[in-house]
């Protein structure tokens, strides 16, 4: 005979719980992320964009990101135990 586990439900059972816990779960969602800016259009006040402060923010951050590698870079070859303190040479 065909033995059939008891736990088991029925396909159609299991898709009508997928679908209700889906729509539920979706709904939470909505409800948690309630800031919706809707489409942005990327184009609108690209004329307006001041470059030359762009420039020199991106130059700030720029020598800020190079500072901050190579005082890692330093620091991983000087005492790596400080940073990786479960890295035993």
């Amino acid at each position: 005979g065909v033995s059939v586990c008891p736990v088991m439900a029925p396909p159609s059972l299991l898709m009508v719980l997928m679908v209700v816990a889906m729509a539920t779960g979706a709904r939470s969602a909505s409800e948690e992320n309630e800031l919706d800016y809707g489409y942005w259009n990327y184009r609108e006040g690209a004329d307006r964009v001041n470059v030359a402060s762009v420039r020199s923010v991106t130059r700030v951050l720029d020598a800020w990101g190079k500072r901050i590698f190579s005082e890692i870079k330093t620091l991983l070859h000087s005492q790596p135990s400080t940073l990786l303190p479960d890295y035993s040479r």
